[in-house]
């Protein structure tokens, strides 16, 4: 019953990208226009009065919050059981050296699963050590190795992970003998279909942001769900809809309180299945897809064989993103230019697709009216490509990020070999983030080769560019001249992890230009 709340934390960030999040009386985060009117508050700020913690604390001003209170949590989320009685999988758990083995971690204990925590990843440790790159974001499969080797090793065939602030969800699936790490719309998908499972509501709902996969959408309404799909990036709009069901009893065109709720779900690893909680948190998405594993345990099956099942179902689905980091005051100033550039001049077609349709989310008469502040206007910086091919492409700089985000849907009917149907989405898909990469690239005046494009998304345009025009040429002349010399070069030059992230752009070079790539390769393995 606070009035308020603040979390201050790197949530899924490198350890020196420190955020807040803001938290009203109804456990959401602030969303425009109130974000702003809080943000103009802080502005006003002059002067920070300090106390003590020890006298903070014997004054009654600082208090812990009683362990009532996470009971009260750990049965929220057990309430929602879908499958009771399926718990016989073995899972390894991963906190990411963060908060979660106290969420997720002990409601599926409590839930009577076997479970255990990735001992190098258990201690709260906001260096984040062992995680690659120090990133500690279960978007990036390589979060979840530790946890993965450790699984391989005890013959779990389930893995869970979190970011350091306990709100994403990683899952990776031991499937034929190898293993499999979803992403964040493959994780939506199943979440989405467990919950829907043995629901109470007659009607139940389902909420995601516009981002997030179709195929969501397709399994709700196939179950009789009512579907809000159109939101904004960001989990506090979904936080918002319950809220306006529990206080106005209505949310945009659905009517009802919060005990229709089934799920929220959004494409960065966001899921809620609780209306006791208003924002993305893992705990019940963790505690549902175990029972789903467990249960299909049962036949041999895994949570793999479930996604296929419902792309058979409803139609497959492959969803891509593709990010550009673009750092610091002239990062953002490209991404404006780039963003203002397409309003101004849509494209006519985007690869060999031609656009049908260009929707942009400022717009005043569109789906979300009036703009109602600065931050209600940033956040509505989205504009969407329909494609003459049925897929979809959308663009936005990130709130959270200093990157420009673009996410690709492509779409198929299954009428033969599922696999290789997804294996056509994929190409697709990336063929079109690849092809909108350049457009974008080239609305501000930068070229990057093709093989640019398969460095890692952590590595920014600034220091690709860097490697395609100094380096990677001064590295050539290193390894055709002065070979001995050459490993001491790239050690000066770049640290283990950069080689890392920038392996696989050496090897799309190799692809393309054989003669110089396969000569670099062995500096960056």
């Amino acid at each position: 019953e606070a009035d308020g709340g603040l979390i201050v934390s790197a949530s899924h960030n490198h350890p020196d990208d420190n955020g807040i999040k803001f938290y009203h009386d109804h456990g959401g985060q602030f969303v425009p226009p109130f974000d702003h009117e809080l943000a103009q508050c802080i502005a006003q700020v002059d002067r920070v009065e300090r106390m003590s913690l020890d006298r903070a604390t014997a004054n009654g001003l600082i208090r812990t919050i009683q362990p009532e209170v996470h009971e009260r949590y750990i049965a929220a989320n057990l309430a929602i059981s879908r499958f009771p009685g399926a718990r016989n999988i073995p899972i390894v758990f991963t906190p990411l050296h963060g908060t979660a083995d106290t969420t997720v971690g002990d409601v599926l204990r409590q839930a009577g699963f076997p479970i255990v925590t990735e001992p190098s990843q258990s201690v709260p440790d906001g260096t984040f050590p062992t995680v690659p790159f120090r990133a500690p974001n279960p978007e990036h499969a390589s979060a979840l190795q530790c946890a993965i080797d450790a699984a391989s090793a005890s013959g779990a065939g389930l893995v869970f992970g979190c970011d350091p602030d306990a709100d994403r969800l990683g899952v990776a699936v031991h499937h034929n003998g190898t293993w499999v790490t979803l992403n964040g719309n493959e994780i939506a998908a199943l979440v989405s279909h467990a919950a829907l499972h043995n629901h109470t509501h007659p009607e139940p709902l389902v909420i995601k942001t516009e981002v997030t996969s179709s195929l969501v959408s397709r399994i709700a309404e196939a179950a009789g769900a009512r579907v809000v799909d159109h939101l904004l990036v960001g989990f506090k709009y979904i936080g918002e809809g319950l809220f306006m069901l529990e206080r106005k009893g209505r949310f945009g065109a659905i009517e009802g309180g919060v005990d229709c709720f089934a799920v929220g779900v959004e494409e960065s690893h966001g899921v809620l299945v609780t209306p006791a909680v208003r924002d993305k948190d893992a705990a019940g998405g963790a505690l549902v897809l175990a029972e789903l594993a467990a249960q299909e345990r049962k036949t041999n099956r895994t949570l793999i064989d479930v996604l296929h099942d419902l792309m058979i179902r409803h139609g497959a689905v492959h969803n891509r993103l593709s990010s550009l980091a673009m750092t610091g005051a002239a990062g953002r100033a490209q991404m404006d230019a780039a963003m203002a550039s397409l309003r101004a001049h849509p494209p006519a077609k985007i690869g060999d697709q031609c656009v049908v349709r260009m929707e942009d989310r400022q717009n005043e008469s569109g789906v979300f009216g009036p703009i109602h502040s600065p931050t209600d206007r940033a956040s509505r910086n989205v504009l969407v490509f329909a494609l003459d091919g049925g897929a979809r492409l959308i663009v936005r700089p990130s709130g959270t990020e200093p990157r420009c985000k673009i996410y690709v849907e492509t779409t198929a009917d299954v009428g033969g070999d599922l696999i290789l149907l997804r294996r056509r989405l994929m190409v697709e898909a990336k063929a079109l983030a690849n092809a909108f990469t350049h457009l974008v690239l080239d609305r501000i005046g930068i070229n990057l080769p093709d093989w640019a494009l398969e460095i890692s998304d952590m590595v920014s345009i600034e220091d690709r560019l860097r490697w395609c025009n100094e380096l990677i040429p001064e590295l050539t002349t290193v390894v055709d001249t002065a070979p001995e010399s050459a490993a001491d070069w790239v050690a000066r030059h770049s640290t283990k992890d950069a080689r890392a992230l920038l392996k696989p752009g050496i090897e799309a070079l190799a692809r393309t230009d054989r003669a110089v790539g396969t000569a670099l390769l062995p500096y960056f393995s």
